[in-house]
């Protein structure tokens, strides 16, 4: 199978000459055009196009352009079938490239999907590059006076500049368990990222770089609570029609949650429409009593009239693949449970679905509950406001409201507003000097300052999506497996940003407009179940049985050293400190060693 992804990477100049040796050296193709070089891994999604099929105007003239596509460009809005059901079909590649050459910003906005795009057109030493809206796809360029290139993958364009120095402001954010990366930069500091929505124009030697606002300005375009739960259907079945594949069997990794149960129950509809099907692939966890959700997940399957293939998980301990195959070349995130998301990327492939939805991202929607009355209050709600503040504070003693997360939350935000002088964030496991290193100045996108509660907008729309979970394709795809997700969809993303947050929120359960949204079409006990399936205990099981290959790793590799004191790290090797935080900052350790230790070793070669 091909993949999603696809593994490409283009240079003129001196840039161009790297790549073809690097190209050659794998067993890529190759073209070459005067000073222009792409090279590829599969030819499955690259074309040569001539001008004249999307430039009408010349249609005479013979030049060619390549077309690069990694995953699947769809058009902005949804067509729908005789029973009213959505379908959306990727975009063909001549309007891809017209829409490219064209390279008006608002077109390539207004596209849906997951993709990267890239148009060369050598004779006129042309490349536009385009990534999706929420940057699901990877991006990545190198510009150097005359030379230019262009790569899906960081660490090729580190190999193109004969460097892979890494950057440290964020080698320095992984170990601050930011859970993203600054925006623009890689974990390569000669390497830059095509940041969601940018598009990069290439024009001779002169280079520009667009992007659309996303339009975030006032909480005055709050969506009534009448309207909510019918929006969030439809925007939801519009995301999973562009997903699924259009002629074959798909998979889910179904879990107990109201992000993939949702989505199973549009997509299974969907697909039975199309005389195909959906199949649940999913793990139990039966030493794991607290963290498993097999009854939930085989009541659902059962429900929706699914296959459903399980992974025994109780063996797969979280930290039991400890080699360089357990992280990848661009990023040094280390997943513990990498074994038991492997084993569902290879039941996916042995089953032959080519496809296989992750609900991950819809967990990023929801705001947290301790911004409810902040919301309210700058809203305009003041009455609404006022009786809440009332409902969080016991009569008996006053006081104790200032125990409560939602009015400290608001206290919190008003200090910061207007007093100057805020409490300086710290890390005390950082050695000194990186302890000391300003980190500040990485909100992204910058519209998002103008949202009322910006720290939320950056949650929706923010660099955490296009960080670790893009980066998660790549280990899919070592399966032949393409992930996909319908929460990478800027409609949904823009229709919660404008949902008041006490919607979410019905007391007893979070998430409470998607449980709104599927009332019919999920059973009732999984529609209105607490949440289930914690994996505190499962990965701190994991940690402890595998604790003295951790060790063995950490101090054979300890490039981790230059970063995090050994005080704390040996804490929580020797069993005095068994915190979370703790063993989250031993996780970011292994990460890193395994990632200098893969790129290291592919470099010698």
């Amino acid at each position: 199978m091909a993949s999603e992804t696809l593994v490409f990477i283009y240079g003129s100049g001196t840039f161009g000459a790297k790549a073809e040796s690097i190209a050659r050296r794998n067993g890529w193709q190759c073209w070459t055009c005067n000073d222009h070089r792409l090279a590829f891994d599969d030819a499955t999604f690259a074309s040569a196009l001539p001008l004249g099929a999307f430039v009408p105007a010349t249609s005479g003239r013979r030049e060619i352009a390549w077309l690069i596509t990694a995953g699947s460009p769809r058009a902005p809005s949804s067509t729908s079938t005789s029973d009213g059901l959505p379908q959306s079909s990727p975009l063909a590649p001549v309007e891809f490239a017209r829409l490219l050459h064209r390279s008006n910003i608002s077109e390539l906005s207004s596209l849906r999907g997951v993709f990267a795009g890239t148009l060369i057109i050598p004779d006129a030493q042309f490349v536009v590059v385009c990534r999706d809206r929420l940057g699901g796809a990877t991006a990545y360029y190198k510009e150097d006076g005359g030379s230019f290139a262009v790569a899906s993958n960081a660490y090729l364009l580190a190999l193109a500049s004969n460097s892979i120095s890494e950057d440290p402001v964020t080698i320095g954010r992984h170990f601050r368990l930011k859970g993203s990366h600054p925006p623009g930069r890689t974990a390569f500091g000669a390497v830059s990222e095509l940041l969601p929505g940018e598009v990069i124009l290439r024009r001779g030697n002169r280079t520009s770089v667009l992007r659309k606002k996303w339009p975030l300005g006032t909480t005055s375009h709050a969506i009534p609570a009448s309207q909510v739960t019918d929006l969030i259907r439809e925007r939801l079945e519009c995301a999973v029609a562009r997903i699924l594949p259009e002629n074959s069997d798909s998979g889910i990794m179904l879990s107990g949650g109201m992000d993939s149960g949702p989505t199973a129950s549009i997509a299974a509809r969907l697909l039975q429409s199309r005389a195909t099907q959906l199949h649940a692939v999913s793990w139990s966890l039966d030493d794991f009593p607290e963290a498993d959700e097999w009854t939930w997940i085989e009541a659902l399957a059962n429900h929706l009239g699914i296959p459903i293939h399980r992974v025994a998980g109780s063996g797969m301990l979280p930290f039991s693949l400890l080699d360089t195959s357990a992280v990848q070349t661009d990023w040094p995130d280390f997943n513990p449970f990498r074994s038991l998301v492997n084993a569902c990327y290879r039941i996916a492939r042995d089953q032959g679905l080519t496809t296989l939805i992750n609900a991950n991202a819809g967990d990023r929607l929801y705001p947290q509950s301790r911004f409810t009355l902040l919301d309210q209050l700058l809203r305009g709600q003041y009455i609404r406001a006022t009786r809440r503040s009332l409902s969080l504070t016991p009569a008996s003693n006053p006081l104790r409201a200032l125990r409560n997360a939602e009015i400290r939350t608001v206290l919190a935000f008003w200090k910061n507003r207007y007093w100057s002088k805020r409490v300086k964030e710290t890390w005390p496991w950082l050695v000194d000097a990186q302890a000391s290193a300003d980190h500040s100045g990485f909100q992204w996108p910058e519209e998002s300052q103008s949202h009322h509660i910006p720290s939320y907008a950056e949650q929706v729309l923010g660099m955490g999506l296009s960080g670790s979970l893009a980066h998660e394709n790549w280990f899919a795809e070592q399966f032949e497996v393409s992930r996909v997700d319908p929460f990478y969809d800027p409609d949904l993303a823009a229709l919660f940003l404008q949902i008041p947050f006490e919607l979410h929120f019905d007391g007893a359960h979070a998430k409470a407009t998607m449980r709104r949204a599927m009332l019919g079409h999920l059973p009732e006990a999984y529609r209105t179940k607490s949440r289930t399936g914690l994996l505190n205990t499962f990965f701190h099981s994991g940690f402890d049985a595998n604790i003295r290959q951790i060790r063995d790793l950490l101090e054979t590799v300890d490039c981790w050293k230059d970063w995090v004191r050994t005080e704390p790290v040996h804490a929580v090797l020797a069993g005095e400190d068994r915190s979370s935080r703790g063993r989250l900052i031993v996780s970011a350790c292994i990460g890193y060693a395994l990632w200098k230790e893969r790129t290291r070793s592919l470099y010698a070669t």
